[in-house]
Order: C-alpha cells, then sequence, then structure tokens
C-alpha cells in the first residue's frame, strides 16, 4: 500500500463505460433491366436484374472492468486516456475503470470475479496467487519496482551501506517493510545497523519532510516525491533495483477462467492498454493534462504533484531490469517470475511457491 499524506481523498464517481453507438447500416439496392422479349420465344419476357441486399453485422460489444490498485492517480491515467480515445471499445470492450483499496484486494477481486482485470503489483499477484486466488498476470507494465530509498544530503546516500548509523521511516504494513530486508540482505547490511523510524500512513511523509528522520524508504515518485515537494532539500531516490532486488513492478492480472473462456477479450484489452501506456508515455503531459481535466478540485499542492509525478511513471519503472533481456510490454520469462519468487520467499512471506510459468501468461503480448 502507499502512503497518499498529501493527497486529498478522491471521492468522485469516476465511471467509464463507453456504449458503442455505431451499428452498421442495412441498405437495399435493387436496379431494374430492360425486359425484352428474346426473338422467336412467342414473346416471352427474360428480367436481367438481380436483388441486392447487404447488411453490416454490428459489433458485438463486451462489457469488463478494470480494478485499479488505489485511488486514481496520474499514473493511472494511461487506462483512463484509452478510454477516452476509445481504444477499449475498438476492441469491442464497454471498460468501466474503479478504484481500488490495495493491490490484494485487487487481485482477490479478481479472482472471484467480481472484476474482469486488476492492475496490481506483480509481487502481491504471486503471493495471492500461490495461496489460490485463480489469476495470471497478462502483461507486466513496470518492468522494475518502484521501490526506492531517498535520503537528506548529510547521509552522502549513494549506496544502502551509506545507510549504516542513519534512521529510515517506514511503516511496518506496507509492501516496502516486507522486502526491506531483502535490500539490506542483498547487499550485506545487518538490519540492526539501520535505525527504522516506525510510521503510520498517515504521518509518514511529514514525518521526513519535518526532519524526524534521515531518510524515507517508498515508492519512486509517490511518497518520496511527496516528501520531496515538502521539503525540497530531500535528495532524489534511488532505485532498489539498482542494488540487487530482481523485482518486477505492477502488470495486469485476469482470472483463469476468464483467460481460457474469452481469451479474444483479454488480446483486445491488452492491446487497449499498451496502446494507452505507450501514446501517454511517449509525451506524459497528454497524462497530466487528462487527469488534470478529470479532478479540477486539486490543491495546488496535488497539481504539481502531477505534473511531477507522470514523468517518473513513464522513465525507468517501464525498462528492463537487470537479467531482463526484454523491451517495454513485452514477454517476461520463467527466470524473471523465478528471481522475484525467490525473494517473496524468503523476505515477502510467500511459503508455498509454485512453479514460475504458473504466475503469468505471454500469449497475449508480443
Amino acid at each position: 500500500m502507499r502512503n497518499r499524506n498529501t493527497l486529498r481523498a478522491l471521492t468522485l464517481i469516476f465511471a467509464f463505460a463507453l456504449v458503442a453507438a455505431a451499428c452498421g447500416d442495412s441498405s437495399s439496392d435493387t436496379t431494374s433491366a430492360p425486359t425484352t422479349a428474346a426473338p422467336g420465344d412467342g414473346g416471352t419476357t427474360t428480367t436481367a436484374a438481380q436483388a441486392t441486399t447487404t447488411t453490416e453485422a454490428p459489433m458485438v460489444m463486451q462489457d469488463a472492468t478494470l480494478r485499479l490498485d488505489w485511488s486514481y492517480l496520474v499514473y493511472h491515467s494511461p487506462f483512463l486516456y484509452a478510454v477516452e480515445q476509445g481504444y477499449y471499445e475498438d476492441e469491442g470492450i464497454n471498460l468501466e475503470v474503479l478504484e481500488g483499496q490495495g493491490s490484494g484486494s485487487t487481485v482477490t477481486l479478481v479472482g472471484t470475479g467480481e472484476d474482469t482485470f486488476g492492475f496490481a503489483d506483480s509481487g502481491t499477484t504471486a503471493v495471492q496467487k500461490s495461496v489460490g486466488v485463480p489469476v495470471k498476470n497478462v502483461l507486466i507494465v513496470q518492468r522494475q519496482s518502484g521501490f526506492g530509498t531517498a535520503c537528506y544530503p548529510d547521509v552522502s546516500f549513494s549506496s544502502p551501506s551509506d545507510l549504516v548509523g542513519h534512521s529510515v521511516a517506514i511503516v511496518p504494513q506496507e509492501s516496502t517493510a516486507q522486502i526491506w530486508p531483502a535490500y539490506l540482505a542483498a547487499n550485506g547490511i545487518d538490519l540492526n545497523d539501520v535505525d527504522l523510524v516506525n510510521a503510520d500512513f498517515s504521518n509518514k511523509v511529514k514525518l521526513v519532510a519535518d526532519g524526524q528522520a534521515d531518510c524515507i524508504a517508498g515508492y519512486v515518485a509517490q511518497d518520496t516525491l511527496q516528501a520531496q515537494l515538502l521539503n525540497p532539500e530531500l535528495e532524489d531516490p534511488i532505485a532498489w533495483t539498482n542494488h540487487g532486488v530482481a523485482l518486477m513492478g505492477h502488470g495486469l492480472v485476469a482470472s483463469e477462467s476468464t483467460i481460457s473462456e474469452n481469451p479474444d477479450l483479454v488480446a483486445g484489452f491488452v492491446r487497449a492498454s499498451i496502446k494507452g501506456w505507450e501514446e501517454v508515455c511517449a509525451d506524459p503531459q497528454i497524462g497530466i493534462d487528462l487527469f488534470l481535466r478529470q479532478f479540477p478540485e486539486l490543491s495546488a499542492e496535488d497539481q504539481e504533484f502531477t505534473r511531477q509525478s507522470m514523468p517518473f511513471e513513464c522513465a525507468d519503472k517501464l525498462d528492463p531490469g537487470p537479467g531482463d533481456s526484454g523491451t517495454r510490454y513485452s514477454a517476461t520469462t520463467d527466470n524473471m517470475w523465478q528471481s522475484m519468487v525467490d525473494v517473496l520467499v524468503q523476505f515477502g512471506g510467500l511459503e508455498d511457491p509454485l512453479a514460475p510459468s504458473e504466475y503469468y501468461t505471454n500469449d497475449f503480448v508480443g
């Protein structure tokens, strides 16, 4: 879960179900040829006319929902943009985009059939799948996880070893905290060598901004950015993927039943989603403008957060990380999923891992 201490609650109902209005016209075009009497046929007439009727069948539309990982933030704008541009409608999908309450909840709702698709953390998806939730990842959007650490200048932070003897604010219940031991262990640091300042979701960002901790561990371009906006002295975060934590970030999930029974729906949804992400991330201002247009009541601080966040969301997180030979929005591999599962088994509470191929399918990506 993410800290949104500086964001106002977005309580608007943001329904994006698009109903197709274009059905094919039916038309009849009958041409009558002259009637003539053939020589020697006793005046019998022959007619060369043929009546032709052409009917264009309307596209069969399917209703579907996309459950987000959290309440609306600017990094969701590629999906909203794809809805606005009619990309899902072009695939025969009436898509409704719904807010979420964390990746765990999102994966569960998809697994139970409450929602058709979900946008969720891939590690959380793996943990949920391992305990019996019948889902699979159908596209990795963020090929690198968003975990990062940001510190004040006096820490001289450039690698995890610089954290020894300093304090780091963290929320014990958040996913960041679950992976924190792996981050330190991968860099040969004892847990006791770093002073953790336990915060909660309501005060983590402000606590760091007020200087009550030397560093913050959180999501790049989200709670680390919020803290920077409150206190610009805080330096830019360094991603954990740069220091041995091989985790993928968010992706799209569908239930196993939807994948097997309606693969065309899944394929169309993935194609439209990729198109939205590609176009918004080619020009992040598109996503910023859309979000500010949809939520004009945002405070000046939240508007600034929106402007600064989207470029980060379209940057390194989408690119292949260490050990990943793919490209943006491309297939993943057993090795990539196994590396993540190994981290989750050791530090993330995953007790009964499955074979890596059980967590994902490449059937809908190139």
